[in-house]
């Protein structure tokens, strides 16, 4: 797998991205709590994603949205999956008006339908991994990241790197 350490991702993101380094602490701090259970898909956007990208997936009942992206995610998604458990399927989208502003929760249960070609081969690592990794180079998306039960992969301009908590910041 054609991954780029933590460190050259920082690279690629210094100008474009100020809040890129809270952000990966957070997802590791969420990582590390061993919650949720299910993979999940998360996106960080500034803008509207466009429906070429990622559509919405109707649930009934909708979960609440409007969250501040923070450590305190795994519970807000644990309160979600009481609300309606099939939202588990399906990328969840922050997103935020301004590049200085903080991500909001807006969508749950999002397709990934993005068509984007990253610039170098990547096996296939599966579906999940295959469009989030097209998804990230969307032009609102600032980042995208699979948490599971064994790592945290951030995407960012058509790169994966898994993060590594044990890596110097």
């Amino acid at each position: 797998m054609a991954m780029i350490r933590s460190i050259e991702t920082d690279v690629l993101l210094s100008n474009a991205l100020p809040m890129i380094e809270n952000m990966k602490q957070t997802l590791l701090q969420i990582h590390q709590s061993r919650k949720p259970f299910h993979p999940v898909i998360l996106v960080f956007a500034t803008g509207r994603v466009s429906e070429l990208d990622c559509i919405p997936m109707p649930r009934e009942p909708i979960p609440e949205v409007g969250q501040r992206f923070s450590a305190t995610f795994a519970h807000d998604y644990e309160d979600a999956l009481k609300v309606n458990p099939s939202i588990h399927d399906g990328a969840i989208l922050f997103q935020r008006r301004l590049q200085d502003e903080s991500y909001h929760l807006s969508a749950w249960s999002m397709r990934i339908v993005s068509r984007h070609t990253p610039l170098s081969s990547e096996p296939n690592l599966g579906s999940a991994h295959n469009s989030t990794l097209s998804l990230s180079m969307a032009a609102a998306v600032d980042a995208c990241c699979i948490l599971s039960q064994t790592k945290a992969v951030f995407f960012v301009n058509g790169q994966a790197a898994i993060l590594d908590p044990t890596e110097p910041r």
